[in-house]
């Protein structure tokens, strides 16, 4: 599915949430198939596995993250979840299930994935 998102002619830092619980090679495994599938068409310039508990960065993008994908579940109202997608729209100026124009466009679609393309 990552494959999916990676745009021709671009380099891209992947970061990886450490999982103890699954088999040591996969994140070698994962470098190999998306370079394989690449083709040179983009890069993977380093695929980097990290503790998301130890990085504030990688806890902010799950949160963000969360709050977008929350806000197309319809969360129950009055809830924090609901505070938190509310806050982030006024500040955002307009709500996060409304797209915005600009560079990050493609990227924004989340939730629409057409993995048959």
């Amino acid at each position: 599915m990552l494959i999916k998102w990676l745009a021709d002619g671009n380099e891209y830092l992947v970061l990886l949430d450490f999982k103890q619980n699954k088999g040591a090679d996969r994140y070698t495994m994962l470098r190999s198939v998306l370079e394989h599938s690449l083709l040179g068409r983009a890069w993977v310039s380093d695929l980097t596995v990290i503790d998301s508990h130890e990085t504030p960065l990688a806890q902010l993008a799950d949160l963000l993250t969360g709050a977008a994908a929350a806000a197309w579940c319809e969360p129950r109202a009055g809830s924090a979840k609901v505070a938190l997608i509310d806050h982030i729209g006024i500040r955002r100026g307009v709500k996060l299930t409304v797209p915005t124009g600009g560079p990050g466009m493609v990227k924004y679609n989340l939730f629409k994935i057409d993995l048959q393309q």
